[in-house]
């Protein structure tokens, strides 16, 4: 039941995606998929408002504290190549178009999950 009903909260579609190419159009199909998409990957990131800056804070501030300067460095350039991969990411599904037809899924759900919730 609980699968189901935030499956139908987040409006999607009982398919499986594979490849990047089939996320290519959701931001304008699926506008909640692509929002929550975004948080998580830009919280992955550690763009300052969300989680994922102040662990990546945390753990360079001991990593520094302790004396593993280099692990830092280090840290701190996977967290940059990393950041270049997730706005290839948010690049294909806000900014490509389909090449395929794509069904809108509509997002209205959330009226009828709110009388269970």
């Amino acid at each position: 039941m609980m699968a189901n009903s935030k499956s139908l909260l987040t409006g999607s579609v009982n398919r499986s995606i594979q490849f990047l190419d089939q996320l290519k159009g959701k931001g304008k199909s699926n506008p909640l998929l692509g929002l929550s998409l975004a948080i998580c990957l830009f919280s992955m990131a550690g763009i300052p408002p969300l989680i994922g800056l102040f662990a990546k804070q945390m753990v360079l501030y001991s990593s520094t504290h302790g004396g593993y300067y280099f692990l830092s460095i280090i840290a701190i350039l996977v967290s940059v190549i990393s950041a270049s991969y997730y706005l290839k990411i948010l690049r294909v599904i806000y900014f490509d178009t389909p090449d395929q037809f794509t069904e809108t899924v509509s997002t209205d759900n959330t009226r009828i999950l709110s009388r269970y919730y």
